[in-house]
C-alpha cells in the first residue's frame, strides 16, 4: 500500500498507515479529521478542498485513491514542493460504532512566491520582438498567479499587459482568468496602418482538454480599438476608410479535446478546437459580427511500414466571419451625415477580420500574404505592375497541411526533443461577397464614397441632385442594356428598369415573348429571344418629354 502510493513526479504522495497493523486496501475505515502542516503561505482552504472526497471514503483503498487524487491536483497548482500524506488512527475515539476512525494529516512544503522572472527574443508574423515577464504565485494564499508582460517589437509594436489567474476554483477542475492589456501592433509593412487597442477581458474555463468531456471556455471582451498611423497618400482607399476609434463588446466560447502525446512537438493524437465569437450583442459597441472558426489535427506514427521513428501529420482549418448589421442609410429626402468613424459598414473593422499566411497560420506563405488585397497609392496617382497592395483580411477561411516529421540525429538534438519536418500547406482567404457573388458583389456593396463612406456608391447614383444625376442630363439620348437570361443577380427587371412580372430573374425567360411583342419595339431578332444564338434580342424606344419649362424631350433606348 505505501509503494503504490509514490507518484512519479513530484510532489511526492506517501500514504503511511500508522498504528494499524495488519492493515490493507479493503480495511474499513473513515476519516475523522483533516490535519494541514507546513502551509505558511497558503490558506488551508485550498489543500482541504481537493481532499473533499475523503468525507465519503469507507476504507483505506477509498482513502489511498482520494489522497492520490488530490497529490495530483496540488502538483498542477505548482505552489507545493512536496506533500506528505500519513494516516492514523484517530487518537480522540477510535471507532465509530464497528467502524474504526482515522485522522489524515498532510504536510506540505511551500515554493517561493516569484515564480518567473525572465526575458527572452522572438518573432512573431514577420518581425523581432523582445518580452519581458515577471510572474508571481501564491500571493494572497489561495494558489492564485499574477503577472505582468511587456513586450517591444521593432517595427514599434508593443504590448504591456496584467494578468490574474485563479486555478481549481472552488477544488473544481475550473479556472478563473482576467486581464487588462494595451497594445501597439504595426501592420504598416503589409496593411499600411498601425492597431492601438486597450481591453479587458475575463473568461472561465471548465473541464480539461485531455478529459472526455473536453475543455469548455467563456469569455468576454471589451476594448477600444483605433486604425491610425495611415499614411493617406499612398494607403489604399480600403485602409483610408477604415481610420478612427471602434468599441468591441464580444462573448466568445470554445471547446477543445486533445490527446496529444505532446503539446508542442505531438507524434501521436488527435486535437479538435471550435470557437464562435459574437460581437455587438444587445447593441453594444460598434463592432457587431459572428466569428466560427474549427480546427482538426491527427498525429499518427507510421510503425505499421516499419518506420516508428516517422510520424504523420494531417491538420484542416476552416473559419467564417458573417457581419450582423449594417450601417444606417439616410431617410430619403434627408442630407447625409458627416463621416462616422465610429460606425463603418457591417460592423466588421480591420482588426476583426481573418488574416492568413505566416509561420502560425499556413506554412510556406509570407504573413498576411493570403486573400483579398488593394493596391496602395503611389505619388503620381498611377499604379503599376510593382505597386504594393495593403491586407484587407477575408471572411472566408480554409487551409490544410500536410507533414512529416522525425527525430533530429544527434545527442544534443535528442536532448532537446528537436524534431526536422517536411510539409506541404494549402490555403485560401476570400470575402464572402467576392466568393458568392463575384465583381457583381463588389459593386453591390461597395460603400465608399467621396462625399460621405457610410452612403452605399448605388444610393448616391440614384440620386437626381447627385454628380451622377447631373452627368445623365448632359445626354439627349440615354441608353440601358439589360439580360435576357442568365444575370441571376442583376435580373432584367433590375437592369431594364421593368415592371410587371419581372422579379429577381426567376421565370424571366417565359416573359421574353411577351416583351418582345411590345409596340415601342423597333428591333427584334427571333433567333436570339429564343435563346439559339448570342446577341441584341429586343431593342425598345421610348420617348419622354420633360416637365420642366424649356427643357428639352430625352430619349430613352
Amino acid at each position: 500500500l505505501l509503494r503504490s502510493c509514490r507518484l512519479a513526479r513530484p510532489p511526492p504522495l506517501r500514504l503511511r498507515p500508522r498504528r494499524m497493523p495488519g492493515a490493507t486496501p479493503d480495511t474499513p475505515c473513515r476519516v475523522h479529521r483533516l490535519v494541514v502542516r507546513g502551509a505558511e503561505q497558503t490558506h488551508e482552504s485550498v489543500i482541504r478542498n481537493e481532499l473533499r472526497a475523503l468525507r465519503t471514503a469507507s476504507n483505506l483503498g477509498e482513502i489511498h485513491a482520494a489522497c492520490a487524487v488530490a497529490a495530483a491536483h496540488l502538483e498542477s497548482l505548482q505552489i507545493f514542493e512536496a506533500a506528505d500524506f500519513a494516516v492514523d488512527r484517530a487518537r480522540a475515539d477510535g471507532s465509530q460504532g464497528d467502524m474504526p476512525l482515522a485522522d489524515v494529516v498532510v504536510t506540505v512544503s511551500e515554493r517561493q512566491r516569484l515564480a518567473t522572472a525572465s526575458t527572452g527574443v522572438h518573432s512573431t508574423a514577420g518581425e523581432g520582438s523582445m518580452d519581458a515577464e515577471v510572474r508571481v504565485r501564491n500571493l494572497f494564499g489561495r494558489a492564485e498567479v499574477l503577472g505582468v508582460e511587456m513586450e517591444a517589437g521593432q517595427h514599434k509594436s508593443n504590448t504591456f499587459r496584467l494578468y490574474a489567474t485563479k486555478p481549481r476554483w472552488g477544488g473544481a477542475d475550473a479556472r478563473l482568468h482576467a486581464e487588462v492589456c494595451k497594445t501597439v501592433l504595426s501592420h504598416q509593412r503589409k496593411s499600411s496602418y498601425s492597431e492601438k487597442g486597450h481591453t479587458a477581458s475575463v473568461s472561465a474555463a471548465v473541464g480539461h482538454a485531455a478529459l472526455p468531456g473536453g475543455c469548455h471556455e467563456v469569455s468576454y471582451e471589451a476594448g477600444l480599438r483605433e486604425v491610425c498611423h495611415v499614411p493617406v497618400r499612398t494607403a489604399s482607399w480600403a485602409v483610408l476608410s477604415q481610420r478612427g476609434l471602434s468599441a468591441k463588446s464580444s462573448l466568445k466560447h470554445s471547446f477543445s479535446r486533445a490527446s496529444l502525446d505532446d503539446a508542442i512537438l505531438p507524434t501521436r493524437g488527435a486535437l479538435l478546437r471550435l470557437t464562435t465569437e459574437v460581437a455587438g450583442l444587445g447593441g453594444v459597441g460598434d463592432a457587431a459580427f459572428q466569428k466560427h472558426t474549427a480546427e482538426a489535427r491527427v498525429h499518427t506514427p507510421l510503425a505499421a511500414l516499419g518506420l516508428p521513428q516517422l510520424s504523420l501529420s494531417v491538420a484542416a482549418t476552416l473559419g467564417l466571419l458573417l457581419p450582423r448589421r449594417a450601417a444606417p442609410l439616410p431617410a430619403a429626402g434627408e442630407s447625409a451625415p458627416p463621416p462616422a468613424p465610429l460606425m463603418p459598414p457591417h460592423g466588421v473593422f480591420l482588426p476583426d477580420r481573418i488574416f492568413l499566411g505566416g509561420p502560425n497560420s499556413l506554412w510556406g506563405f509570407r504573413t498576411h500574404g493570403v486573400g483579398p488585397r488593394e493596391q496602395r497609392h503611389t505619388s503620381t496617382g498611377l499604379p503599376h505592375a510593382k505597386t504594393p497592395c495593403d491586407s484587407l483580411g477575408g471572411e472566408v477561411l480554409a487551409t490544410s497541411s500536410l507533414s512529416l516529421s522525425a527525430p533530429m540525429p544527434g545527442r544534443q538534438f535528442e536532448k532537446l526533443g528537436a524534431r526536422a519536418h517536411a510539409f506541404a500547406s494549402a490555403g485560401a482567404l476570400h470575402s464572402l461577397g467576392g466568393l458568392v457573388a463575384g465583381r457583381t458583389a463588389s459593386d453591390l456593396l461597395l460603400r465608399r464614397t467621396d462625399a460621405d463612406p457610410r452612403r452605399p456608391l448605388l444610393v448616391e447614383m440614384a440620386d437626381p441632385d447627385s454628380r451622377y444625376g447631373v452627368a445623365l442630363r448632359s445626354f439627349q439620348r440615354r441608353r440601358l442594356y439589360a439580360n435576357l437570361r442568365g444575370d441571376f443577380m442583376v435580373p432584367f427587371g433590375t437592369a431594364a428598369i421593368e415592371t410587371g412580372g419581372w422579379a429577381a430573374g426567376v421565370g424571366d425567360g417565359r416573359l421574353v415573348a411577351r416583351f418582345a411583342a411590345r409596340r415601342d419595339v423597333v428591333f427584334r431578332d427571333v433567333e436570339v429571344c429564343g435563346g439559339r444564338a448570342d446577341g441584341i434580342g429586343v431593342v425598345c424606344e421610348q420617348r419622354q418629354e420633360r416637365a420642366e419649362e424649356g427643357a428639352e424631350g430625352a430619349e430613352w433606348e
